[in-house]
């Protein structure tokens, strides 16, 4: 399966899913990799406050409830991590080894650990670092009265960031 059939169907799964049916499937892994899951996720949803250090710029929740542009990245960066495509630091996180891993809307196909989130940095006030990730729309800055929104959505243990426009911006005030 390719990783983009592969996105689709993770897609799909999240947006059916009953709370049962994945309740089903969590108790189906090994105790081990469901407590390292566990301690994964809790770690990623601190890392996104402490990244924003604002919890309205953080989501937390069902993948179904997010807008499609966010839903389909994520997913795409599951695809590709979970079949060895993505681009990963040196430190290689691994689905087997569950842990906090970042990935962001700007740099498709890289996943790195949390301490090595600085690799998805982009150059502060470039056109790139003010650019919507959801409609591409470069806005004009907070000096300007049009700031860019980051958000880090916590998925397991995946933080994974984007930035968006006021019209974008999927979290309100």
């Amino acid at each position: 399966m390719t990783t983009g059939r592969l996105t689709l169907a993770l897609d799909e799964l999240w947006r059916t899913l009953t709370p049962e049916q994945a309740a089903q499937i969590r108790d189906a892994l090994p105790v081990g990799v469901r407590d390292q899951l566990d301690a994964a996720a809790a770690e990623t949803v601190l890392l996104g406050h402490a990244v924003h250090q604002a919890p309205e710029t953080s989501v937390t929740g069902h993948p179904r409830d997010l807008p499609d542009w966010l839903r389909l990245g994520i997913a795409d960066t599951y695809a590709r991590w979970w079949t060895g495509q993505a681009d990963t630091c040196l430190h290689d996180p691994h689905p087997a080894r569950p842990r906090p891993i970042v990935a962001a809307a700007w740099r498709p196909g890289m996943v790195v650990c949390a301490p090595c989130g600085g690799l998805l940095g982009l150059p502060r006030g470039s056109t790139r670092d003010r650019t919507c990730d959801a409609c591409g729309h470069v806005v004009a800055g907070a000096d300007h009265g049009e700031p860019m929104y980051p958000i880090t959505i916590a998925s397991g243990p995946l933080a994974y960031l984007a930035g968006t426009c006021g019209p974008c911006r999927p979290i309100a005030d």
